[in-house]
């Protein structure tokens, strides 16, 4: 909702019981304690590292202090990170399942459409996990090997509030594996032979 029409629905409510000029006090009030909606992806992490446990991979998905949100036009303040500690979700690879429930294009190769990986993210010390388990057919040994070889980082998704330039009252809603993360370090490290 655009911020003309937050003030005209408020004017036009206020206006039923109010005069003009105080049903326009009320309508600028409400417009300034408004926030408008925002979704959108971060990787937060310089690295990713993961530990194998059978057919668990346990990833690094960001650090909750890494500083990467200074100087973002878009940076995510600390609720977000504050509020989080746990919580089980599919992840997809290139933020797939998100772009398209936003009708964005999304350039994913058709074969890792509907691949999901069930995951829980969780909260330990200054670090968002997320135990995942692949699934066992080509498509799942494929992803962990090319994750394994460096070529994916984690990036999450989150919904909050545009507030100035921050992103305020904001919660984790899932995560994705993709090559093109929002900064190239986030990529698992590679060891060289």
């Amino acid at each position: 909702m655009d911020k003309q029409k937050i003030w005209e629905d408020a004017y036009f409510k206020a206006r039923e019981k109010l005069s003009p000029t105080l049903a326009s006090e009320v309508a600028d009030l409400a417009l300034n304690d408004y926030k408008e909606p925002i979704e959108g992806v971060r990787s937060i992490t310089m690295n990713s590292q993961f530990i194998e446990d059978g057919d668990i991979l346990d990833v690094l998905v960001g650090y909750v202090d890494s500083g990467i949100e200074e100087n973002l036009a878009d940076s995510l303040d600390s609720s977000g990170f504050d509020k989080f500690e746990e919580k089980e979700v599919k992840a997809d690879l290139e933020h797939f399942n998100s772009d398209f429930a936003d009708g964005v294009a999304n350039n994913l190769d058709e074969k890792w459409h509907d691949f999901l990986i069930p995951s829980k993210m969780y909260k330990k010390g200054n670090e968002i996990r997320a135990k995942i388990e692949p699934p066992k057919n080509e498509l799942g040994k494929e992803f962990v090997d090319r994750y394994k070889n460096g070529e994916f980082g984690a990036s999450i998704e989150y919904k909050g509030y545009k507030e100035g330039n921050k992103v305020v009252d904001w919660e984790i809603t899932g995560f994705s594996f993709t090559k093109d993360p929002h900064y190239n370090q986030t990529k698992p490290k590679t060891t060289k032979n």
